[in-house]
This record gives structure tokens, C-alpha cells and sequence, in this order.
């Protein structure tokens, strides 16, 4: 019984599941991003954006790539009840990495996203549900960027 328990506990510790952040060799990237412009309608996403990237960004790297980012985000009314009040919303988000380069043609990656969502009564909690959408669309496509850029 107790080779048994013994054999499991020595199986468990030396078996691995492989497992590796899908982001974690971007933590190690090499490069320094320069942030040239945001074009934003918003300035707490404009900020957003600009935080996140630094963040991402090595201050030390040896490569420094020049960035052109563009966000825009757009709300359409889709439907209304019967006493004309808005039921639900269609939010379309785009945002757009553009990498300036001096010696080879500038690299452009788009990145769209549309999201239905239900109008909710208290006005107040509707935008901060907007909110909430809107950064984890940034944040992700961040992350999609850097995870292209690092394969390049």
C-alpha cells in the first residue's frame, strides 16, 4: 500500500503538464517601444493605452520600434421597446498598431471587434459595464500586438 501511495506522490511530482504562459516570453521582450501618437476620442483609453505599453515596453532593449496607435469606438442603438426606449446596443472597437519604420515600409495590424450588449436601467452601471468592455478589448489586443511583434 504504501509503494503505491509512494509511487503516485513521485509520479505526481515528476510528471508536468507542460504549461507555460502563452504571454511569458513576451515579459522577456527585446525592444523598446516608442509610443509616437494615440489617436483616441477618449482620454482615460488614450491614457490607457499609453500605460499599457509602457509597461509592456524594455526601457534597456537594444531594438526601439516607433508605434502609431489609433483607437475609435462607436455605440449604435440596434433596438427599441414599444415606448421607445433602447434595449440594446451594437459597440464596435478597432484599434489599429501602426510601426513606423525609417528603412522598410511601415507595418500596419488591425484589430475589430463588435459586442451586442443589453441597455441596463441604472445608467451608472451601464457605463461602467461599457467601460469594463472597452478595456479588456485594449488590453487584449495589447497582447495580440506584442505576441505578433515578438514573432517578427
Amino acid at each position: 500500500m504504501k509503494f503505491k501511495t509512494l509511487l503516485v506522490v513521485i509520479l505526481f511530482f515528476l510528471q508536468s503538464c507542460g504549461y507555460s504562459p502563452v504571454y511569458y516570453n513576451s515579459k522577456n521582450i527585446d525592444y523598446k517601444l516608442n509610443i509616437v501618437e494615440i489617436k483616441s476620442n477618449d482620454p482615460i483609453i488614450r491614457n490607457l493605452i499609453k500605460v499599457r505599453l509602457k509597461n509592456l515596453s524594455n526601457e534597456n532593449g537594444e531594438k526601439i520600434i516607433n508605434l502609431r496607435v489609433t483607437n475609435s469606438i462607436e455605440k449604435e442603438i440596434l433596438s427599441k421597446n414599444k415606448k421607445n426606449e433602447i434595449t440594446d446596443y451594437k459597440i464596435k472597437q478597432n484599434i489599429n498598431f501602426e510601426i513606423i519604420s525609417e528603412k522598410e515600409q511601415n507595418k500596419l495590424f488591425k484589430f475589430n471587434d463588435e459586442i451586442k450588449v443589453e441597455n441596463i436601467n441604472d445608467q451608472f452601471e451601464f457605463k461602467k459595464y461599457q467601460d469594463v468592455i472597452i478595456q479588456n478589448f485594449i488590453n487584449s489586443k495589447i497582447d495580440e500586438f506584442i505576441l505578433k511583434i515578438s514573432t517578427i
